[in-house]
């Protein structure tokens, strides 16, 4: 008899302590293809002793978390992330309040990312801590591109039990950018000593999103605009490689260009100066939705810098 991961009818509900699995890697391997080049043969050995496993002729398909187009040609990256969902919440239900579920991933690429963890994320779990783990030791001649990557990244999960609190992006980053900051050091140490780019990518990448999880569907860049998981990939992947070094582009602008720009113009679009009292006003507003406050945009910005306690208004000169 089969028994598929999105109902593990078997078990009762809050009854498992710890789950640990290995998810698939959305289309990078079709594995029920994989298993019947065993089972057929199998299946001719073991029919008559085990007919309610070996009597279908080939393994069950219809429901393998993948993104294979030949059978979901319309969009087989949403079938395999319902899939997927489906599986984690089986998980969630079995799992009791206090339980751990734990998992390895890695990829050089964002969008199996994007699809594990907004399956992961929608199921009601949150990333609780993540740990780079050496994996294979030879990699072959890079069969599905294993060859670039020797570290797997153990991802340790935990039942989210209250609502996620509301932040802005501009904020949150500022927490990815300390810690890859405190961890800096032992990084260089690493890729001094010959640890590959795409290892110390796999590192940093399975690190920041911790942050983001404990926020998931509430980081926002603007009141009423979420930002999305891969829009944080693309974003925290920037903020990393600035923060480490590794960057082979052009010079990204600092942080917290983006918040002090939208203050700025949301300001001063349409008038050159403007009372102190109103800036103050504006900026304690827009403080919890750009994560920046009025004492840091003055100090920044200078805008309040040439005049004194007792001012009333700021002016600001605006280029021709």
């Amino acid at each position: 008899m089969w028994q598929g991961a999105t109902e593990l009818t078997f078990l009762g509900t809050g009854s498992i302590d710890l789950i640990i699995t290995d998810p698939p890697f959305g289309g990078l391997l079709h594995y029920s293809e994989l298993s019947d080049f065993f089972y057929v043969w199998l299946r001719l050995a073991l029919r008559d002793s085990y007919s309610e496993v070996f009597d279908p002729q080939f393994t069950p398909k219809n429901l393998e978390a993948v993104a294979n187009v030949a059978r979901h040609p319309d969009d087989a990256d949403a079938f395999y992330k319902r899939i997927l969902t489906d599986c984690w919440r089986e998980g969630y239900r079995v799992l009791k309040p206090g339980g751990i579920l734990a998992f390895t991933f890695h990829h050089s690429e964002d969008e199996p990312w994007v699809g594990v963890l907004e399956s992961l994320f929608d199921a009601g779990f949150y990333l609780e801590a993540t740990f780079p783990i050496r994996s294979d030791e030879t990699k072959g001649e890079g069969e599905f591109g294993s060859k670039l990557i020797e570290y797997d990244i153990i991802h340790v999960c935990r039942k989210r039990m209250s609502e996620p609190q509301p932040i802005s992006w501009a904020r949150l980053r500022r927490l990815i950018v300390d810690d890859v900051r405190r961890i800096r050091n032992l990084l260089s140490q690493h890729r001094n000593e010959g640890l590959p780019a795409a290892d110390l990518q796999v590192i940093k990448r399975g690190k920041a999103p911790e942050y983001f999880s404990r926020h998931y569907g509430k980081v926002y860049v603007e009141q009423g605009r979420e930002f999305t998981i891969r829009e944080a990939l693309v974003g925290i992947n920037t903020l990393l490689d600035d923060e480490t070094g590794t960057s082979s582009g052009p010079e990204a602008p600092p942080p917290n260009a983006e918040p002090f720009t939208r203050q700025f113009f949301r300001i001063f679009y349409e008038t050159a100066q403007a009372p102190r009292d109103q800036i103050q006003k504006l900026q304690r507003e827009e403080d919890e939705a750009l994560g920046v406050g009025p004492d840091e945009f003055a100090s920044e910005t200078g805008a309040a810098a040439a005049e004194d306690a007792a001012a009333t208004s700021v002016a600001v000169a605006l280029p021709e």
